[in-house]
């Protein structure tokens, strides 16, 4: 996202440590294209479970910073659900957050708690 809160605070970090950033958001055509062929993903468009296993290849790391509430519940950016169905999935509990490693070396951060 362009956020002055996730966005673009990200990106700069991203781009003192050499890293070649592109910044999309919800109105981006072709955004999962784009997203597709990210080495690290993060996302944080604000757009409740948007990300789906389409937008991630294979190796890629994807932080979800978003925070949704759909019926009650709070839920990512990402289709949390929807991924760890299409998956295979072990993960690491922690309190900071869950650490979720792909079968095919994907690795998925989520802030969403599994409870």
């Amino acid at each position: 996202g362009r956020s002055n809160l996730v966005g673009k605070p990200v990106a700069l970090l991203l781009q003192n440590r050499n890293a070649t950033v592109t910044i999309v958001h919800s109105k981006t055509p072709d955004i999962e294209k784009i997203a597709s062929q990210a080495d690290i993903l993060i996302v944080a468009m604000g757009v409740a479970q948007m990300v789906n296993e389409n937008w991630v290849k294979e190796g890629a790391v994807v932080i979800d910073v978003g925070i949704n509430r759909v019926n009650g519940k709070l839920v990512g950016d990402c289709d949390f659900e929807l991924l760890l169905s299409s998956f295979f999935l072990q993960y690491t509990n922690t309190k900071a957050y869950n650490t979720f490693f792909i079968s095919y070396k994907t690795k998925f951060f989520s802030t969403r708690s599994l409870n």
